[in-house]
């Protein structure tokens, strides 16, 4: 069993036209959808999203700052955010990856694609053994050394980069940080279909 997060809840209501999008998979709920929220909650806290019969319907990542107020991570059955959750994600994320890598000519790749992997605002990019998690919303600082956790031991990496958006900041944590191993000392070198490119992982293009 994973380990719980430890972040507080928001039982959310939304409008009906909001709730048939989110129950179809939509990834967004915007500030305009929400009607009622039990409580202010800070970046990063959970979302628990409701039905007019009370009944859980999704939970999402709560970013008060930003017009898209709750980021999508699971809907249907309730489920529990925790390590293992992260892990799953992550995990199926990189299995979906296997054609690109099987070949052993690829070591640069898009192992996280935010919506498309049900992590909105989340991408992951993995050059060789170096990987960059590019933050586009500030509801991740919350997560980031859960996710940090669990890419370390699905993948091994010798360090892990930080990025961030333009519009994404944070009191401790900078763009091009270094969040496990050391910061590299120089581009990194990694393989497409048997060619080999060069990545500036630190200040290369946003």
């Amino acid at each position: 069993m994973g380990t719980p997060i430890d972040r507080r809840r928001i039982a959310v209501r939304v409008t009906p036209d909001a709730l048939r999008q989110v129950k179809a998979g939509h990834p967004w709920l915007f500030d305009h959808s929400i009607t009622s929220l039990s409580h202010e909650g800070a970046s990063g806290d959970l979302a628990v999203v409701f039905d007019a019969d009370r009944k859980f319907a999704a939970v999402g990542l709560f970013d008060p700052a930003s017009p898209i107020r709750i980021k999508v991570l699971h809907h249907g059955r309730p489920v529990t955010i925790d390590s293992e959750f992260w892990w799953q994600r992550l995990n199926a994320a990189a299995e979906r990856r296997v054609p690109l890598v099987a070949p052993d000519d690829t070591t640069g790749y898009r192992l996280v694609h935010g919506e498309n992997d049900q992590m909105p605002g989340l991408v992951v990019d993995v050059y060789d053994r170096t990987l960059v998690v590019k933050l586009y919303s500030a509801a991740w600082f919350a997560h980031l050394r859960a996710i940090e956790t669990q890419l370390t031991l699905l993948l091994h990496p010798e360090r892990i980069v930080l990025r961030l958006a333009r519009n994404v900041q944070h009191p401790e944590w900078s763009d091009g940080d270094t969040l496990l191993g050391t910061p590299p000392d120089g581009p990194v070198m990694f393989l497409e279909r048997g060619l080999t490119f060069e990545a500036d992982v630190v200040s290369g293009q946003k």
